[in-house]
Order: C-alpha cells, then sequence, then structure tokens
C-alpha cells in the first residue's frame, strides 16, 4: 500500500508509527515493531499541490 506519511511517532517499550493518507485522503496507520521495521520512500503527487511543502516529523505521545 502506498500512503503520505504525515507524523512518525514512537510507543514504548518497542513500537514505532507512521501516521498519513492515501491518496483518497483516507487515513493510514502504519504499526511496526523497531526491529522489524521494513519502509520504502518514493515519491508521489503531494495531495494539495497548492500548499507550501510540509516536513515529516516525530509527535511526541505522552
Amino acid at each position: 500500500m502506498t500512503f503520505h506519511v504525515s507524523d512518525i511517532s514512537y510507543s514504548d517499550p518497542s513500537l514505532i508509527m507512521f501516521h498519513g493518507f492515501t491518496n483518497n485522503g483516507e487515513p493510514v496507520k502504519l504499526m511496526q515493531n523497531v526491529s522489524q521495521i521494513s519502509l520504502i520512500l518514493i515519491v508521489l503527487p503531494k495531495l494539495e499541490p497548492e500548499k507550501p511543502k510540509r516536513k515529516i516529523g516525530f509527535i511526541q505521545n505522552n
């Protein structure tokens, strides 16, 4: 499945979550164990080309 990553978060003890959206705007959350991460990065057209580019960042879970 291809999706646009908007945020990355971490959950103790060993999960990394990739948050984002499909081309249709449907929300996606990919959860991976840190020992099994396998993510391929590819170029996709921007969902909203009129908006400035946005950096992917880590979000803080408390």
